[in-house]
């Protein structure tokens, strides 16, 4: 509950930061100053391009790294700052942005956030984050994930591709072009009348545009944005999931999948059709 707290606040309460306007500050402009050249001109050699084009970029040390450069004490030039482990998100052709890149569509995110424009609106617009979440906020969110979100338990290289690859999307993200997620749901507040709780919860977890967060199970897969382009295309013959594929599974999992665990459920033709419109229609 506490973690599904956290991880709305980071889409719902921009923070009063110092990198709200970063590029008043560039290095070499008629007065401004940089303190990160005063403390750090020994490690500028290894980041300046020598494209004279790219040099302005470059040398704008917030660009990438946020803070505060125009003042000299120490805590206040860190205050949120983006360390080296993730300051790729800048440069596309970094091999985290491509890592980033792989394992956000493996993991599908998108099934339920907006990640560099493209996904869905049932969650976190994860564009809004370089703005708006510390690193720290955004690491926590994955290492105890709200309670509709899957444990993907990221760490190392990966965790570090993947937060490089959000950051990224942030990098071209504008304020207003995407809403607020469709659905605010707290775990504590489930509508336990829906038929997905009544016939599919026990197994499975979805979030849904109509009711938020349903379902407690985590023997089976979340359910999440399963008829939309981003869910993984895990149907018969790996295609993707429609409204015909999921009703044949639902009468008999086994017939598709002869090892599944997923019993067939008898359920008249009706009631199927208003479980798939009502767990699943936008």
């Amino acid at each position: 509950m506490v973690a599904w707290l956290v991880f709305l606040a980071l889409a719902l309460c921009p923070i009063a930061s110092s990198w709200a306007n970063t590029d008043s500050v560039i290095t070499g402009s008629a007065g401004t100053i940089n303190s990160c050249i005063t403390c750090h001109s020994d490690r500028l050699s290894a980041y300046v391009c020598s494209s004279a084009a790219l040099q302005g970029e470059q040398l704008r040390c917030v660009w990438c790294h946020r803070g505060n450069a125009a003042t000299s004490r120490k805590d206040l030039a860190h205050n949120n700052l983006i360390g080296k482990d993730y300051a790729n998100y800048r440069l596309p052709e970094s091999d985290f942005i491509a890592s980033g890149i792989k394992w956000v569509d493996s993991m599908a995110c998108r099934r339920c956030h907006v990640q560099n424009k493209l996904g869905n609106h049932l969650a976190t617009n994860l564009d809004q984050l370089l703005d708006r979440a510390l690193i720290s906020e955004i690491e926590r969110a994955i290492a105890v994930p709200a309670f509709y979100m899957p444990d993907f338990v990221l760490n190392g290289s990966v965790l570090q591709a993947v937060i490089t690859q959000v950051l990224a999307g942030g990098s071209v993200y504008k304020v207003g072009q995407v809403g607020a997620p469709v659905v605010v749901h707290f775990a504590d507040n489930v509508d336990h009348d829906t038929l997905f709780e009544k016939h599919c919860g026990s197994c499975h977890r979805v979030l849904t545009a109509r009711h938020g967060g349903l379902g407690v199970g985590e023997q089976g897969p979340n359910l999440s944005g399963l008829f939309s382009k981003f869910y993984p295309a895990n149907a018969l013959n790996n295609q993707a999931w429609t409204d015909a594929g999921l009703r044949d599974w639902i009468k008999n999992p086994r017939k598709i999948r002869l090892l599944t665990t997923m019993p067939p459920l008898v359920l008249d033709e009706l009631v199927v059709k208003q479980l798939i419109d009502d767990t699943w229609a936008e």
